[in-house]
């Protein structure tokens, strides 16, 4: 089995008017393929688990980019996309798998984007298509979208 894992989080305000840059995220929290540390930081707790069942069970683990910023304004679109693509990427080289586990916030905004998550998880299984399991860790007040939750048509 081959698993896919990445994170991309942040907490938007959009009453802030100090917009969420790349710096905001590479300040907080930032660590390419498999250069996470071994504990769980905010919402990548995916990464740490699933690389301690992978030594376990033996299946094959591939760890993309995670990335966190603290809450604040707006994401600036070109930021988001820059860090979505990036995961998207990671995700294209490392195909095929059986499954995709991302550890998301779920209260992410980008200028002129209101669902980033549910943008990334689209794209994610415009990528590996119906029948691959997709999951995502969500911060438990996250503004679930039918976006986020629509199922893949086989």
């Amino acid at each position: 089995m081959r698993v896919f894992t990445a994170s991309l989080a942040t907490e938007t305000n959009t009453f802030s008017p100090i917009p969420t840059d790349r710096h905001a995220f590479e300040m907080a929290f930032y660590a390419g393929p498999g250069a996470h540390p071994d504990t769980p930081t905010l919402c990548s707790a995916p990464i740490p688990v699933l690389r301690r069942r992978a030594r376990e069970e033996g299946f094959t683990l591939i760890e993309g980019t995670a990335t966190w910023a603290e809450p604040g304004g707006y994401v600036r679109l070109d930021v988001y996309e820059a860090l979505r693509d990036e995961i998207l990427d990671q995700l294209r080289a490392a195909m095929p798998v059986d499954c995709v586990v991302l550890g998301l916030h779920g209260a992410m905004v980008a200028r002129g984007l209101d669902d980033c998550e549910g943008d990334l998880l689209a794209r994610v299984r415009e990528i590996v298509g119906p029948d691959v399991v997709v999951a995502a860790e969500l911060d438990p007040h996250s503004h679930l979208t039918s976006k986020r939750v629509a199922r893949p048509i086989s």
